[in-house]
C-alpha cells in the first residue's frame, strides 16, 4: 500500500513537470517579471489611469525618471486625458510625498508653476513627451518639479508661468547653483491650456 502512494506521488510530481507551454495558463501581466515588449503592450492595454498606475507601480524609482515613470508616459502619450489630472484640490503635497513616497505615489495635483526648462523627448516612433523643470510659484516655500507633459504645451517655453495638472511619481535630486544636493517631486501630466481641456 504503501509502495502505491509513493507511486501515485511521483506520476503526479512528473505529470506536473511535464507540462508543455501551451497547457499552462496564460500569464498574468506582471510589471517585475514581464520582458519590454511585454510591458509595454500591457500597460497600453489598460483602459484608465487608476489600472495603468496599479501596473506599474511595483516598477516606479526614485531619482530616475525611467521605470514606471516611463511606462507610464507610454500609457499617457496614448489615453490620458484632462478630466485623469485635473482635480479641484491636490491630493498630495511635496512634504507629505517626501514623507512616504510609497504612500502618496499616483496621487495628483494641480501646481502653478514657472518653467525654468522645456525640451521635447521621442518615446515612441513618431510621439514625443515635453520634459523640463519647473518651480513653484506663491507664498509657500519653493519646490522644485521634474515635469513630463503630454498633449499639447502650446507656447510655453523656459521662464513662462503655467498651470501644471499630473500624477506624482516620485523624488528627484539635483545640484543647486551653490552646490548643494536638493530634492524635488517628479510629475506626470498635462498643461492647463485650452486645446488640453476638450482633448
Amino acid at each position: 500500500m504503501a509502495g502505491g502512494i509513493v507511486g501515485a506521488l511521483v506520476i503526479v510530481t512528473v505529470g506536473a513537470v511535464a507540462l508543455r507551454p501551451w497547457q499552462r495558463g496564460e500569464k498574468p501581466p506582471n510589471v517585475r517579471t514581464d520582458n519590454t515588449s511585454e510591458r509595454v503592450a500591457n500597460v497600453l492595454a489598460q483602459s484608465n489611469l487608476p489600472a495603468a498606475l496599479s501596473y506599474v507601480r511595483p516598477a516606479f524609482r526614485d531619482g530616475t525618471a525611467d521605470g514606471g515613470h516611463t511606462l507610464l508616459t507610454l500609457w499617457a502619450l496614448n489615453r490620458m486625458r484632462w478630466t485623469d489630472v485635473a482635480v479641484p484640490q491636490s491630493e498630495t503635497t511635496y512634504p507629505m510625498f517626501k514623507k512616504d513616497p510609497d504612500a502618496e505615489r499616483g496621487k495628483r495635483l494641480c501646481e502653478d508653476i514657472r518653467v525654468l526648462d522645456i525640451r521635447a523627448e521621442v518615446f515612441a516612433p513618431g510621439r514625443k513627451a515635453f520634459q523640463g523643470l519647473a518651480i513653484s510659484r506663491g507664498p509657500d516655500p519653493v519646490v522644485p518639479y521634474q515635469f513630463t507633459a503630454v498633449g499639447s504645451t502650446g507656447e510655453i517655453v523656459a521662464h513662462t508661468n503655467a498651470t501644471f495638472c499630473g500624477v506624482a511619481t516620485g523624488l528627484f535630486s539635483y545640484q543647486s547653483a551653490d552646490g548643494t544636493r536638493r530634492e524635488g517631486l517628479q510629475v506626470l501630466g498635462m498643461f492647463d491650456l485650452p486645446e488640453n481641456r476638450t482633448h
